[in-house]
């Protein structure tokens, strides 16, 4: 019986996880972004990163204070990656359990 109502309590929240939303959030409402802004693009590559980015507020970090800092998409790309993966798995593990019920 335990089993049973983790296996529903686990596929409500997936469920609920796919569920649509009904509204989207015009890009104006966001704060200003862009070239007219200062942003700048950087090149596609699948491996890299942009030159050292300024930033306005300077931040904390290791006892020291910075004011710039580099971003490596790389990262992302495995996030992503390993985030997408998990899911296809408990998907279908919770589909597997709704199976056996």
């Amino acid at each position: 019986m335990e089993r049973r109502l983790g296996a529903l309590l686990v596929a409500g929240v997936v469920l609920g996880l796919l569920e649509e939303t009904g509204g989207s959030v015009p890009l104006s409402d966001f704060y200003p972004f862009g070239l007219e802004q200062g942003d700048t693009v950087n090149a596609k590559v699948d491996d890299g990163g942009s030159g050292l980015v300024e930033i306005s507020l300077a931040f904390p970090f290791f006892g020291e204070r910075h004011s710039g800092l580099y971003v490596q998409w790389w990262l992302m790309d495995i996030f992503l990656v390993l985030f997408n993966h998990w899911f296809d798995i408990t998907l279908e593990l919770v589909l597997r359990k709704l199976e056996s019920l």
